[in-house]
């Protein structure tokens, strides 16, 4: 129990830095999150009205046709609901993304900064190897999780 305690503080720990810069950005998030269920309402919505649409095609128990008009109708709906569905896909998808890159490019920017202060000495003991896989490798990583995690973790 300790040791997942443990393991819970220092992984909080590690994304307080990223967590905070993602905070810099509240309206990509705001915005890009608030798409995400209007996406999933409409693509849930779909598959009811398109239902209805063949019902309209068929007949109704006393063999009268449905009116023509209906169907235009719920074929107008199909089609609105299908331009909201990818407009607030791409919206949600793209905020979210971007507000990752962001970021991830405060991350790069923090880590150059703090390099530059470090004395010349510190290179000459430290792996270039090493600093290069953590300014890309491992900051790509946390862009990984901060931006298509949180957009597919609320879809």
């Amino acid at each position: 129990m300790l040791r997942r305690l443990h393991w819970l503080r220092s992984s909080a720990a590690a994304f307080a830095r990223p967590w905070s810069m993602l905070r810099r950005h509240p309206w990509l998030l705001v915005v890009g999150t608030a798409c995400v269920p209007i996406h999933a309402a409409a693509m849930l919505w779909m598959p009811r009205l398109m239902g209805e649409a063949l019902d309209a095609i068929g007949h109704r128990g006393d063999g009268a046709a449905q009116p023509a008009f209906d169907l235009a109708i719920t074929c107008q709906w199909l089609l609105l609901l299908a331009v909201v569905e990818s407009s607030a896909r791409y919206v949600s998808r793209r905020l979210l993304i971007d507000v990752s890159r962001h970021v991830e490019r405060d991350l790069k920017d923090a880590a150059m900064a703090h390099l530059q202060t470090l004395p010349a000495a510190w290179f000459d003991k430290a792996r270039t190897g090493d600093l290069v896989s953590r300014l890309t490798q491992d900051v790509e990583l946390i862009r990984f999780v901060m931006g298509p995690l949180w957009l597919h973790g609320g879809s």
